[in-house]
């Protein structure tokens, strides 16, 4: 092979070209994305398409031609007191829909939004489940755990991307305050919290494994153990490239590739999606869903 190259060194550089150039994933346009759906109970939204009605979730993608349906319900736990759906038509551009524009007729637009032709990020998939206990949880008084736990490092190694970054952590309880001791190999991290999450000053996180152990006013404590690596695996990268060549707004690309993140290696890598969406959870609805069902994870 190398005479062959050396006898043809054009063909040597484009087969260089094609082994160190990521192929760019495959875009579809859509017509809108369901960016927050405020109706109670669920089954007062829905669309039909080519005559099938669809269940709807945040992070679904519409297609010209769909029916948005909105039932109006009596609900004073709702905000402003109606349903609605909010869309994203573009990059920049959206609608609130209620169900006094039902049903809503979603058009062709002339500049679509382009997203993954990937099966793998089914908005069905990866938020329906989430959806449904975020909705009933919202519906239920909460319950006080009766021992600390921290979801986020529970059941397997949880594990996130080095850098210089803010660290957020999260458990369950209600005894404040809180100890918060992260251990590294010459330092120990404490914090005193008076909430059941904390944000840790910016650091470099080096590669490692980190032990953390959270005490409560009670005398209840939980631990856990975090692994900082160089960087994601190879086909995690691949994803979020794909995501990122999409035309979404960047809060949904953040969200998308958190939710495809937490699906993955048996949730070992939910403490990094939680990273990445917990900072804007305050303002999407489906960043917010990805941070509760992570918070609240078996």
């Amino acid at each position: 092979m190398y005479l062959f190259f050396k006898k043809f060194p054009i063909l040597f550089a484009l087969f260089i070209l094609t082994i160190n150039v990521p192929v760019s994933a495959k875009l579809v346009e859509i017509a809108a994305l369901v960016e927050m759906i405020n109706v109670m109970p669920m089954s007062h939204v829905y669309v039909y398409r080519s005559g099938k009605k669809l269940e709807v979730v945040p992070m679904m993608s519409l297609q010209a031609g769909d029916l948005l349906h909105i039932r109006q319900s009596k609900n004073n736990s709702l905000k402003d007191k109606q349903n609605y759906v909010l869309l994203t038509l573009g990059k920049d551009e959206s609608a609130k829909i209620t169900f006094k524009q039902s049903p809503y007729w979603v058009k062709k637009r002339e500049s679509p939004l382009m997203i993954p032709d990937n099966q793998e990020l089914n908005p069905i998939d990866l938020f329906k489940s989430i959806y449904e206990k975020f909705r009933k949880a919202a519906s239920m008084r909460s319950v006080e755990t009766k021992s600390l736990l921290i979801p986020l490092l529970k059941n397997t190694l949880t594990q996130m991307v080095t850098g210089e970054r803010r660290l957020h952590l999260a458990w369950q309880n209600r005894r404040a305050p809180y100890w918060v001791y992260i251990f590294q190999k010459n330092n120990t991290i404490a914090k005193l919290s008076s909430t059941k999450r904390v944000l840790f000053a910016k650091q470099k996180w080096q590669p490692g494994h980190y032990p953390i152990e959270i005490s409560d006013a009670n005398g209840n404590k939980d631990q856990g153990i975090f692994q900082v690596l160089n960087k994601l695996p190879f086909q995690f990268q691949k994803m979020e490239q794909e995501i990122q060549a999409s035309t979404l707004p960047e809060w949904a690309k953040q969200t998308l590739f958190a939710a495809w993140l937490t699906q993955q290696e048996n949730g070992m890598w939910k403490l990094e999606a939680y990273q990445r969406v917990v900072g804007i959870a305050n303002k999407y609805q489906p960043a917010l869903l990805v941070k509760k069902d992570l918070e609240n994870m078996e």
